[in-house]
């Protein structure tokens, strides 16, 4: 498949799956919350309200009383949600349905919670990977004990996603998506690799490398930094990656890289 590009400026950070840190000691999570009725998303607005004083926290909540509406969200923007609570049982389209189109279609890990009033159905949920559901009528409590359990998963999660600022939009990648970052010879331009296109951007490969070092990228020659993960051999002059490109490997550290690829093999596989 030809390798398309995009162009625009970045500046590479890690986050917390778009979890990003608006000023010291805080969090913003982004959310989606759907229900068809009107009467249930204004209860969940204002348990939300009411976690954000109680645990001093900022979220960024979007509601949703129809689910193609949010669905567009997931068109417009990649991985537009770390967390989304979904009705089961709406009329339009069911919240399994939705969770579906989430998982098949734009192919997001954001974490999934539905809310019921037939617990009988929740066994359709493991093939959406559902990560809690709550049983209609919710109380607080519950609510957010559950809210607390998705942030603390989240929390933990938060070394392995990037955000490339293209244009004026942050966008979030997960590191293993990266496959390598080339820089451009004849400017400040990186070139980063996704399975099928790159994204043009500007920035200093060197301060990217330091951020990206514990999650297994290596610089295999001084234009070059590749993700070990998608390393599937090593030749001579170059590393063959999963997706079939070549990137080179420069002579003085390919003995270098051979062994830190054999440690990361044997100890992260």
């Amino acid at each position: 498949m030809p390798i398309l590009c995009v162009s625009g400026y970045f500046v590479l950070y890690l986050v917390c799956l778009q979890i990003v840190k608006e000023r010291s000691g805080e969090m913003k999570i982004r959310i989606a919350c759907c229900d068809d009725e009107k009467q249930q998303l204004e209860l969940y607005k204002t348990m939300f309200t009411n976690i954000e004083m109680r645990q001093d926290i900022k979220l960024n909540v979007e509601y949703f009383l129809s689910g193609n509406f949010m669905l567009e969200r997931f068109q417009s923007e990649k991985n537009p949600f770390d967390l989304v609570y979904l009705d089961m049982d709406m009329d339009e389209k069911s919240g399994l349905d939705l969770a579906k189109e989430i998982r098949q279609n734009y192919h997001s890990d954001c974490l999934i919670l539905f809310l019921t009033n037939y617990p009988k159905y929740m066994q359709n949920s493991f093939d959406v990977r559902a990560f809690q559901y709550m049983i209609k009528p919710v109380q607080f409590d519950e609510f957010e004990r559950k809210f607390n359990a998705a942030r603390k998963y989240l929390e933990k999660d938060d070394k392995n996603r990037v955000v490339l600022k293209i244009d004026e939009d942050n966008v979030v990648f997960f590191t293993n998506e990266i496959y390598y970052i080339e820089k451009e010879k004849s400017s400040k331009q990186f070139l980063v690799y996704l399975e099928d296109k790159c994204v043009v951007a500007k920035g200093v490969l060197s301060a990217i490398e330091n951020q990206l070092l514990e999650q297994h990228f290596m610089r295999t020659h001084r234009s070059y930094l590749v993700n070990m993960k998608h390393i599937r051999r090593i030749q001579k002059n170059d590393l063959v990656l999963s997706n079939g490109n070549l990137v080179p490997i420069s002579r003085r550290k390919e003995k270098e890289l051979k062994q830190q690829f054999m440690r990361y093999a044997i100890l992260e596989r």
